[in-house]
This record gives C-alpha cells, structure tokens and sequence, in this order.
C-alpha cells in the first residue's frame, strides 16, 4: 500500500508511469572526469593581513596560472590586522586552483591556510 502511493506521488511529480531507476552507470552517458581536470567556479576565503598590495600579490598569481577573479570582498580593517579576503573564482580546473592556492598560502600576507569550496552547477 505504501509503496503503491510512492509511486503514485512519483506520478504526479514527473508525469511518469514507472519509477526513475535511482543509478544509471556512467558509461551510458559519458565518463567521469578526474577531479584535477573538473572545470567549476570557487568560493577562496583568505586570511590576510591588511596592507597596501596584499590583493595584488593574489591577483599575480592567480593570473599567471590563467584564473580570473570573478568578485572580491574584503571588509574594513586596521592597518596591520588579519581580515578575511573572499573571492569568487571564475570556472577554473581544480588542479590549477589548488596550484595556486599552495603558493597564495605561502605568502608572508597569508595569515592561515586557504578555504576553497567548489561551487558546482547542475544545468
């Protein structure tokens, strides 16, 4: 009885007459991509410390590696103080940005380790 109202709920959802199989194999439709070569925007909060020419020594190496900042946040600081950098990073591969992420973290300005989340896009 249970089940026969799942599928009828699943009727109304999606117009169909039978259940969406719940795993379809991926080489049906493709393959999956190493994570290196995976190409997605991303989310990289910094924490730097707030001094003329902080933003541009990201920026450089950002753009030798070919990865274009999207938009920067940074709120108002003191002089001298660690504040959070946050930028969107336009579609990049994931072994390009943790590339640039391991030199940006080696910085004298970079006051803790890199945060970078993935953000994806299902369309």
């Amino acid at each position: 009885m249970l089940s026969d109202l799942a599928d009828a709920a699943l009727d109304l959802k999606c117009g169909t007459k039978s259940r969406i199989p719940p795993f379809v194999p991926h080489e049906r439709e493709g393959a999956v991509l190493p994570l290196d070569e995976a190409v997605c925007r991303y989310y990289v909060r910094l924490s730097v410390v707030d001094r003329p020419g902080t933003l541009a020594k990201i920026a450089v190496i950002l753009g030798q590696s070919k990865i274009g900042i999207s938009s920067v946040i940074q709120p108002e600081g003191h002089e001298g103080k660690s504040v959070p950098l946050i930028l969107m990073i336009h579609d990049a591969t994931n072994a390009a940005i943790n590339k640039a992420l391991a030199r940006i973290g080696k910085l004298a300005v970079i006051k803790a380790p890199p945060v970078m989340i993935r953000v994806e896009n299902f369309e």
